[in-house]
């Protein structure tokens, strides 16, 4: 990402003296921010070193007709500015995806010949925006993992769901995957599925990605995935949490709904490669609430054992 806004700013520059090279240095920026930003594919990214990063991968026992696989996060969450920022403005890559496109039009109307101070004044403006992301997103690349207590709770529920339901489902094999590079847009899940892809058959395999358990009611998402582009969760497994919400009509056992997740995570990762699958959490991160983490368990549980129904 930081790659991609130096491309960005230097083809907004060169698009003064040269409108088509600089058209096609945003273009080329443009397009590959906003495709690793949805999380649909890496393409700058396989220019870049990668980090020590580990998946922990527990298979099923292989008896089964299908393989349930159970997600949570092995990594913290870093603590960056550029977090820090997002939690406030909603989600960033909109703002930069919008600056970019922006940024493109004024190269457009450059190389149709169109000139003067305010389109230059507009395109600088513009071209501030990708400028100011380059530290922020260095920061996310240079930042320490903080201690997270609900990345924690949802990757020891994992741990807890397999050993209760492996035993419980009769047509599917139960896997607990802990993945790391959670917050590189789900990077770990991703070196999974192409490490396990000629044993994945995705008409028989579901995942339930767990990224975080904190307090208050069960949130299973609907769509999940930046402003950009957002996947939608597969139709049979919405509606089976659909179902478990309704029966549960005074939310005493749940307090389940559904939510738009604006986050490229685990669930993406593998919805984007045609997987089924859904994301379980909490209503919200901080702190930690024994019970609440609890009801996301046994939310899991049976939504798991209709699955396998």
């Amino acid at each position: 990402a930081p790659l991609a806004m130096v491309v960005a700013v230097g083809g907004s520059v060169v698009s003064v003296d040269s409108p088509g090279l600089g058209f096609l240095l945003v273009l080329v920026a443009a397009a590959c921010s906003i495709v690793e930003a949805t999380g649909a594919t890496n393409v700058l990214l396989r220019l870049t070193g990668a980090h020590d990063a580990q998946n922990v991968w527990s298979p099923g026992r292989g008896e089964g007709r299908g393989l349930l696989v159970l997600v949570a996060p092995l990594d913290g969450r870093r603590d960056a500015l550029f977090h820090r920022l997002a939690r406030r403005v909603g989600d960033p890559w909109l703002v930069l995806g919008g600056a970019l496109l922006l940024i493109l039009l004024c190269c457009v109307l450059r190389a149709f010949g169109f000139e003067g101070n305010g389109l230059t004044g507009l395109q600088f403006l513009l071209t501030l925006v990708p400028l100011a992301a380059v530290p922020l997103l260095v920061d996310v690349e240079l930042s320490e993992p903080r201690p997270a207590e609900a990345e924690a709770a949802a990757a020891e529920t994992v741990v807890a769901l397999t050993r209760e339901l492996e035993s419980d489902l009769r047509y599917l094999d139960v896997a607990a995957l802990l993945t790391g590079a959670h917050v590189a847009f789900g990077q770990g899940m991703r070196a999974w599925i192409r490490r396990h892809r000629k044993e994945v058959d995705v008409d028989r395999t579901v995942v339930i990605a767990i990224p975080a358990l904190g307090n208050g009611g069960v949130r299973w998402s609907r769509r999940e995935g930046t402003r950009l582009l957002s996947w939608r969760t597969t139709g049979d497994i919405a509606r089976l949490c659909t179902e478990i919400a309704g029966d549960d009509e005074d939310g005493s056992a749940f307090d389940a709904a559904s939510t738009k997740r604006r986050h490229a995570g685990d669930a993406v990762a593998a919805l984007s490669r045609g997987i089924p699958g859904v994301a379980v959490s909490t209503a919200e991160d901080e702190p930690v609430d024994p019970q609440a983490v609890e009801r996301a368990r046994a939310f899991v549980a049976e939504l798991a054992r209709r699955i396998d129904g």
